[in-house]
């Protein structure tokens, strides 16, 4: 499916008023790789 190797991240601000996107990102998870056991950046 379309889209299906990528994460979507979308960040808001909570305050008084409302929430407000401040910042959005797509990461392509194709390009890293992950294996078993702990994920050490």
């Amino acid at each position: 499916q379309k889209h299906q190797d990528e994460l979507h991240l979308h960040v808001y601000d909570d305050d008084v008023v409302g929430r407000d996107c401040i910042g959005s990102c797509k990461i392509n998870l194709k390009k890293h790789v992950f294996g078993k056991g702990v994920y050490d950046d």
